[in-house]
């Protein structure tokens, strides 16, 4: 996602759901790395659904995806391809979360 559309939709939003995406990612990026060691697909579907819902928020669209296709890879428990998607998401959302820190602090 460009900065200038992140930007507006910073701005268009309550900024107490900014800061409870930068505090509740971390959290939930934790709950899928553990529910993937564990092998708990139930966990690991919840966390993913509701980091899907978080990220849709800031119109994230790349890891929107890959948290709905963690979401269907836990019906199926592959933790392979599992750990993999985590992998992948926990990159985009943590770019995701340093562009809206650097953003809410220029506003």
């Amino acid at each position: 996602m460009d900065r200038e559309s992140l930007q507006l939709i910073v701005k268009n939003n309550p900024k107490e759901l900014l800061v409870l995406f930068l505090q509740d990612a971390p959290q939930l990026l934790q709950a899928l790395d553990i529910a993937v060691s564990s092998g708990d697909r139930l966990e690991l579907r919840s966390a993913a659904h509701a980091l899907k819902g978080a990220v849709s928020n800031f119109g994230a669209r790349h890891p929107q995806a890959l948290a709905a296709e963690l979401e269907e890879i836990a019906a199926r428990a592959d933790m392979v391809e599992a750990q993999h998607l985590v992998d992948a998401l926990t990159h985009e959302v943590d770019q995701l979360r340093s562009q809206l820190a650097e953003i809410a602090q220029l506003a």
